[in-house]
């Protein structure tokens, strides 16, 4: 099993001042070609200046075009700002953990993040 494991941008899944060109998320994928993916964007939730919630969603409909088979998962950075990279870790750390625990499968995933 192929896991990719990605935060998502601002520029996800296409840059929208180039909509020709593929965002991060997609680009990686498509080198990789994963069964699970987990999209890491930051929540929508008050005192958040900017979230990438939207992102993710456009990105899962554009993967999903890409890999029909693969399972897309949603973990979203529970972080009040993007930018306190001890938060960021801290959370990192949380959502790894889950997927770690998701992913448990006796053949050995291969992950790339």
């Amino acid at each position: 099993m192929r896991v990719l494991i990605s935060p998502v941008g601002e520029r996800d899944p296409r840059p929208g001042d180039n909509p020709d060109t593929l965002g991060a998320v997609v680009s990686i994928a498509l080198k990789v070609g994963p069964d699970v993916v987990f999209l890491m964007p930051t929540r929508d939730r008050p005192g958040v200046r900017r979230h990438t919630m939207r992102q993710a969603e456009e990105t899962r409909v554009e993967l999903r075009s890409v890999f029909p088979a693969a399972k897309i998962h949603i973990c979203p950075y529970e972080v009040d700002d993007a930018t306190d990279y001890a938060q960021v870790m801290d959370e990192t750390g949380r959502i790894l953990r889950s997927i770690q625990d998701a992913t448990n499968d006796p053949s050995g995933p291969e992950y790339f993040a």
